[in-house]
């Protein structure tokens, strides 16, 4: 009779080390006192288990370039009635080929008028010198509202195209609605593409949120590939999810603009994006140019932070336990989550995990575990020393990211 051998391999780490939370990045969001606040009513999150999990993800190195998002633009609009409409409106474009959609909006100039489409064939065109392209000459491109509707196009309903015959080149023309039997007062937005320019607005916020009452600072540049072109009139706002408005101060420097406010100190209690919105007119040489460019960022409150306290701890041969302490200044679920890497053979550290925890927290200190599988981070073939990286503490009940740390912190295994 033959006799079997089992074998058990377990994979253990030892720890040699306390943590070590890394130098401090420049996107960081990290707030020095926690708010003292009350349960929302009607939280964004309704869980009430903790939870906590370990997801693989697809290998990533750290990047040098993971910074808030940078817009660009190659794009104007403009709102004007139908008066000015039927009267000439400008249409100044950098290169040949400019596609133009128009569609009616009501007074606000947001919500729209279905029953007021343009078709493109009533349409005049005057070019710089004086040529005039009537009933829809001066395009090469025609699409009614019938027609964009039939397309499944993502553009609003109304909406009539067209798109600026090449050799007509750049320049300033002159959009004239022939005929148009509306309101003097009523309102159309004219939207202008210019797909192959290479002059660009771009907009680039400092951090991926900011808390609400701190100083916001945003940058852009007016980019060409033909040299530089100068801001002449400048309009820049801040609009809240819930519609307010304010105004961005703007200072202006060889191709350069900073745009700086301070955020009003309104608790923001729910989702929702705020957007900065930046309309330039320029020079280029002898044309006009025209850009509009927006980019979005959070608000939040700082209701809880990292209170500095961060352990390794091995109380199942299977899982380690990395142990964060938050300090709590309004009660709500709150979650951490983090990617955790490891190093290569070639020295280089690689992301290879996504590592989430979530509990219930009242006011005062408290303890969040995140489990890590032995098995996993053996299997991974990376090495110690392993960093949790892009590290965000949310509240979960306001759906806000409440503090975040890019290069978190580094703890060694043997």
């Amino acid at each position: 009779m033959k006799k079997s051998m089992i074998i058990f391999v377990c994979v253990c780490f030892a720890f040699s080390s306390e943590p070590q939370w890394q130098a401090g990045s420049k996107y960081d969001l990290a707030p020095q006192e926690v708010v003292v606040g009350q349960t929302l009513k009607a939280p964004s999150n309704g869980e009430t288990e903790a939870i906590s999990l370990m997801m693989p993800i697809e290998r990533m190195l750290i990047s040098d370039s993971a910074g808030p998002y940078v817009a660009r633009s190659r794009e104007y609009r403009m709102t004007v009635t139908a008066d000015e409409l039927v009267g000439g409106v400008a249409i100044d474009v950098t290169d040949a080929g400019a596609l133009i959609r128009v569609h009616a909006v009501s007074p606000d100039s947001r919500s729209l008028d279905q029953n007021a489409a343009i078709d493109p064939e009533r349409l005049v065109l005057v070019t710089n010198n004086d040529q005039v392209y009537e009933n829809g000459r001066g395009f090469d491109l025609l699409v009614t509202a019938e027609q964009m509707a039939a397309s499944d196009s993502p553009f609003p309903q109304g909406t009539s195209a067209f798109r600026l015959r090449n050799e007509l080149g750049a320049g300033r023309f002159w959009l004239y609605a022939d005929g148009l039997d509306r309101d003097a007062k009523s309102s159309y937005m004219v939207h202008v593409f210019e797909k192959g320019s290479d002059t660009q607005l771009s907009l680039q916020a400092s951090h991926f949120e900011y808390y609400a009452g701190s100083s916001i600072r945003l940058e852009s540049q007016l980019e060409s590939g033909r040299g530089s072109w100068l801001s002449q009139e400048i309009n820049a706002v801040l609009r809240s999810p819930e519609g307010q408005i304010v105004p961005l101060n703007v200072t202006a420097k060889s191709g350069q603009l900073s745009l700086s406010a301070t955020l009003p100190t309104w608790f923001i209690a729910g989702p929702g994006l705020w957007e900065a919105e930046l309309d330039v007119v320029g020079n280029l040489g002898a044309l006009t140019v025209r850009r509009h460019v927006r980019t979005a960022f959070a608000v939040s409150v700082a209701t809880a932070k990292f209170d500095g306290r961060v352990s390794v701890k091995t109380e199942k041969a299977d899982a380690i336990q990395l142990q964060m302490g938050l300090e709590i200044g309004t009660p709500a679920r709150y979650e951490v989550r983090g990617v955790l890497y490891g190093h290569n053979s070639e020295g280089q550290l690689e992301g290879f995990a996504l590592l989430n925890s979530a509990a219930l927290f009242s006011p005062g200190k408290g303890w969040l575990n995140m489990p890590i599988s032995t098995a996993d981070l053996f299997d991974s073939g990376l090495k110690a020393p392993y960093q949790v990286r892009d590290l965000m503490l949310i509240n979960q009940d306001a759906m806000q990211v409440v503090q975040r740390m890019a290069n978190g912190f580094s703890f060694d295994a043997e």
